[in-house]
């Protein structure tokens, strides 16, 4: 029964990078959340866009730990890309540009509270995440 779990997670990566998407998305709440409360008094952006600080901190969090839990789990990659982590940044700054831009749509334009632009640019972007994930930081070998 385990084995035959272990071969469908490995022939649908997707699944994988689904559940360590879900595990990023709770640690990049979980951080999000209090560091709203903080830069919310204490940093203005854009006159009133302070949600951007936070979110952006709580991202490169919750990347970092994606980046080691697809690296193990999802892509199983022992040091098959040297320069995999690098790689993974940069290709989460490419779709967090994107989602900073939807973020900001969701809240200025929707009047969606930050905390659910938040949730919603994260779940959209998911798709775009992992075909650049896949395409070009853990590529495989032909």
């Amino acid at each position: 029964m385990i084995e035959s779990i272990k071969k469908l997670f490995y022939k649908y990566r997707i699944l994988n990078f689904m559940l360590v998407g879900g595990i990023g998305y709770i640690i990049n709440m979980a951080v999000y959340y209090p560091l709203m409360l903080v830069f919310k008094n204490e940093v203005t952006i854009l006159n009133t866009h302070f949600y951007l600080p936070p979110f952006l901190i709580s991202t490169y969090i919750a990347a970092t730990s994606n980046y080691l839990l697809n690296k193990r789990w999802t892509f199983n990659d022992k040091d098959r890309q040297k320069q995999s982590y690098i790689r993974y940044l940069v290709a989460c700054a490419f779709t967090v540009c994107l989602d900073i831009v939807l973020l900001f749509i969701l809240v200025d334009y929707g009047h969606l509270k930050p905390e659910l632009a938040v949730a919603l640019a994260l779940l959209v972007m998911f798709i775009l995440r992992y075909i650049v994930v896949k395409k070009w930081v853990w590529k495989e070998k032909k």
